[in-house]
């Protein structure tokens, strides 16, 4: 009698296709770890980045910023009119802490860099924006701060408690409201970068509008400290007055 050899091992002919892919090992699974069709390593990551939610954007962010060692802390601003002009308040943010503050101790002087931005949507292009710069100075004697507005010299206050500097600091931030659409939402953001130290606040009397300029066109640099404080969203004739 004669069996055919496919009879004879059906394992060996089969109607069925092969297997697309061979049987790997454990150890070639820990080496070389399948990707699933359409990933490319950066890419899938990137993919899913994108995919994500805002909230789980803005966590991974501050971990990248915690990771590259920046001081990245988002505060809540608090806007208000007072007579035609558009102001804050951030019982949150505190900038002098860190290193900053330690320069501060050692005798230096301490420059901080601040923008103000309005915008018609959350961290939208900027209707209206304004700089300024503080020197900030340490009496070691009597443990308090003083602070002189680089944009208006004679601009000065002293003998203040940490929480009041940063406060007289803020205050002196604001916009015209002039202009400012009253039907539509608004956002306001402040920025708040530590910059090197000065050897007197007296060198430091004028204000370059160019620098700040540039300084706040570019991230913060490693290491460097930087302070953010974000509005709701609110309308003009809303606010308190």
């Amino acid at each position: 009698m004669h069996v055919s050899a496919k009879a004879a091992n059906p394992r060996r002919h089969t109607d069925q296709p092969p297997a697309p892919f061979r049987a790997v090992t454990g150890r070639e699974r820990l080496l070389k770890p399948e990707r699933a069709p359409g990933q490319s390593g950066p890419r899938s990551v990137l993919r899913l980045f994108l995919k994500s939610s805002i909230r789980w954007r803005a966590v991974a962010v501050a971990a990248i910023f915690c990771a590259l060692g920046l001081s990245y802390t988002i505060q809540t601003l608090l806007p208000r009119i007072i007579g035609d002009r558009l102001q804050v308040t951030a019982p949150g943010l505190h900038f002098l802490t860190g290193k900053s503050l330690e320069r501060l101790h050692d005798g230096a002087s301490v420059p901080y860099a601040f923008q103000m931005t309005l915008s018609s949507m959350p961290r939208g292009f900027p209707l209206q924006r304004t700089f300024d710069r503080f020197v900030v100075s340490y009496d070691v004697w009597g443990e308090t701060f003083a602070v002189v507005e680089a944009r208006e010299a004679n601009k000065s206050v002293s003998h203040l408690a940490a929480n009041n500097a940063e406060s007289w600091c803020i205050e002196q931030m604001g916009l015209s409201s002039a202009g400012v659409p009253l039907d539509r939402d608004l956002w306001l953001r402040l920025e708040v970068r530590a910059e090197e130290p000065l050897a007197s606040p007296l060198s430091e009397s004028g204000l370059s509008l160019t620098s700040l300029i540039d300084l706040f066109s570019k991230p913060p640099r490693s290491q460097s400290q930087e302070w953010i404080a974000e509005s709701a969203a609110f309308r003009i004739p809303n606010l308190k007055r």
